[in-house]
């Protein structure tokens, strides 16, 4: 079905975008982003804590320092300072069916980039701020934000860039029945 609508941002339109979301994200009376169900079944918090304490831990902030994560946070917003930025919206009416036509549509995107010696990062946090995005990139009504995604080169001396987050052994989540028999 192919759900996927693509705003490819550059130069003054990036700019102008990163913009009104520095001060959307400066409004402190601007609602929170819920991308989680709380509560959060411990087996996914305690991965999420880990990323978070590794991902703030690497930019030398303290997990009680709500003003610096918030500073970090916003760097989405400007697309961590890569020179073209996406923004992706779906028609709100699709269900999970497109949501992983969407899912794979975006992992080509970023295989495709790292085929060409490019990076990416895709963004969850731009979903917040879906109606800033929706003014400023006359958004079609009925769609939603489901995410944005930086790309460039990374920066390889930046410590973010070089963490190393555990995975889940594949003994974890996976079950194989029936592939030791003879067909």
């Amino acid at each position: 079905m192919q759900p996927w609508r693509v705003h490819v941002l550059g130069g003054r339109a990036k700019q102008q975008l990163s913009d009104a979301l520095a001060i959307a994200h400066a409004d402190e009376t601007h609602p929170p982003l819920q991308h989680m169900p709380e509560p959060l079944p411990d087996s996914f918090r305690s991965r999420q804590e880990d990323f978070g304490a590794r991902y703030y831990g690497a930019l030398g902030i303290d997990k009680r320092d709500v003003d610096a994560r918030s500073r970090a946070t916003g760097r989405n917003f400007d697309f961590f300072g890569a020179p073209v930025g996406m923004i992706f919206t779906i028609d709100a009416c699709l269900k999970k069916y497109s949501w992983l036509d969407y899912g794979l549509f975006l992992q080509t995107i970023m295989i495709a980039a790292r085929a060409r010696g490019l990076h990416t990062c895709p963004q969850v946090s731009f979903v917040r701020y879906q109606a800033v995005i929706a003014k400023h990139l006359e958004i079609e009504p009925g769609h939603d934000v489901v995410c944005g995604m930086s790309l460039g080169y990374a920066d390889d001396h930046s410590a973010v860039n070089r963490l190393d987050i555990p995975r889940e052994s594949v003994s974890c989540f996976a079950r194989f029945s029936g592939l030791d028999e003879q067909a």
